[in-house]
Formats: structure tokens, C-alpha cells, sequence
């Protein structure tokens, strides 16, 4: 297990005390050249998948969504005939032996 001073100095090895200094005064450093080129690349070409994955699944989330709304559509349609049928059962049934 490493102790605090050698995390230190495995810091000040990768990072210039101007960089610390700027990280602690800033709360950011800028590390210019960190990542080689292919790494990069190969880190940006994984994104762009992700990103596309997400694309398709915003995509497939919203037809549910949208599919899902209709079906709550017809069914809130076929609940109130039910319920107007069921008036009318009961208005009729109610009044069968009466003439108008």
C-alpha cells in the first residue's frame, strides 16, 4: 500500500509542481499530449458506439412510450362505453315496465 508521500510523488513525477499548483488554485490542470494518438482515437471511436447505442435505445424507449400511450388511449375509449352501456343497462332495466 502506498503512503501519502509517495502518492505525492508519483504525482510531482507526471504532473510539473506549476501543473499541482494550477490543479489546487484552478480545480482543473490542462495535461496537453497525456493520451497518445491511438488511444484517442480508440477512446473516441467507443464513445461515438455508446453514443449510438444510446440513440437506438432513446429511440425504441420512445416508440414504447408512444405505443404504450395509445394502448392507455383505447383502453380509457373502451372504459367509458363500458361505462355507457352499463348506464344504459341499468336506465333500461330500471324503467323496463314503465311506458314513455
Amino acid at each position: 500500500m502506498q503512503t501519502g508521500a509517495s502518492n505525492a510523488q508519483l504525482s510531482s513525477s507526471v504532473l510539473t509542481q506549476d501543473q499541482i499548483d494550477t490543479y489546487w488554485r484552478e480545480g482543473f490542470v490542462l495535461a496537453r499530449k497525456a493520451l497518445s494518438n491511438d488511444l484517442l482515437d480508440r477512446l473516441t471511436k467507443a464513445t461515438h458506439g455508446l453514443m449510438d447505442q444510446a440513440k437506438t435505445l432513446t429511440k425504441a424507449s420512445e416508440d414504447a412510450s408512444a405505443r404504450a400511450a395509445e394502448a392507455a388511449g383505447l383502453i380509457k375509449q373502451q372504459t367509458l362505453a363500458l361505462a355507457a352501456a352499463s348506464d344504459e343497462v341499468s336506465i333500461k332495466s330500471e324503467g323496463a315496465g314503465e311506458k314513455l
